[in-house]
């Protein structure tokens, strides 16, 4: 039997962001596809077979915790952000998110997707 393969979506209104995400995950054995709203992230999620979802903080509209929220009862949720406020990280902690800065090092992204995966009770490559 071979590895399990994952897909990992990846929203953030920045298409640099995405970019950059989806390269890092690529190199780290993943496949990754990038949107740019929450809302489109939420259907992208439901017509595909994704996990983790890696979601931005600091989007207008439909937000990072509605995202988090819509999906995370089925998958991993990695929550990205580019400024980790007081109320951020108490909230992420509690609700047992991993989060990462947007500045981030590859194994930051690799540890909260493992972390992720394990948490919807997956195993990762």
């Amino acid at each position: 039997m071979g590895t399990p393969r994952f897909d990992v979506l990846v929203v953030d209104d920045d298409p640099v962001v995405c970019d950059i995400v989806c390269y890092a995950l690529t190199s780290l054995g993943y496949e990754a596809d990038a949107v740019g709203d929450g809302i489109e992230g939420v259907v992208f999620f439901r017509r595909g077979s994704y996990s983790p979802v890696v979601t931005d903080l600091g989007m207008p509209g439909m937000t990072d915790w509605d995202v988090a929220e819509a999906v995370r009862q089925n998958v991993g949720v990695v929550l990205i952000t580019g400024r980790a406020t007081e109320d951020v990280l108490p909230r992420a902690r509690a609700q047992q998110l991993p989060l990462v800065p947007k500045r981030f090092h590859l194994d930051e992204l690799r540890r909260a997707v493992v972390q992720a995966l394990r948490a919807a009770g997956l195993d990762s490559p």
